[in-house]
């Protein structure tokens, strides 16, 4: 389930990348990292390991004009092969600062980690 509300700081839209480097037999730490480039910034978690290849991101998004809260929302699939995604942010049309905290879960109150990315 996708939630926009007063979507006034940009564009938003949530996506999905497959891990490029992700090692199944060695734990790695997922974080959070960002890139900002004129008027778009894509911010992304890496790292994070599925039960199957076809689970579906589906964040609940919140956008407070120079706050934006993305919940974390998994539909779970059923091919039961592992799997590493890399769930994405990309802000459009940024006119500013903004400061995205993250969440793993909509039950979260801290977030996982926060950016701060500014665009023209």
């Amino acid at each position: 389930m996708l939630l926009l509300l007063a979507c006034a700081s940009a564009d938003i839209k949530s996506s999905l990348a497959d891990c490029s480097d992700y090692n199944f037999s060695g734990e790695q730490e997922s974080t959070l990292e960002s890139t900002a480039t004129g008027a778009k910034a894509v911010i992304w978690r890496t790292y994070v390991e599925r039960e199957n290849t076809d689970d579906a991101f589906a964040p609940e998004i919140v956008d407070e004009g120079t706050v934006v809260n993305l919940y974390e929302v998994w539909e779970a699939g059923s091919d039961a092969t592992p799997w590493c995604y890399e769930p994405t942010l990309t802000l459009s049309n940024l006119n500013g600062q903004v400061e995205v905290r993250w969440y793993l879960s909509p039950d979260d109150s801290v977030p996982f980690d926060t950016v701060r990315v500014s665009g023209q």
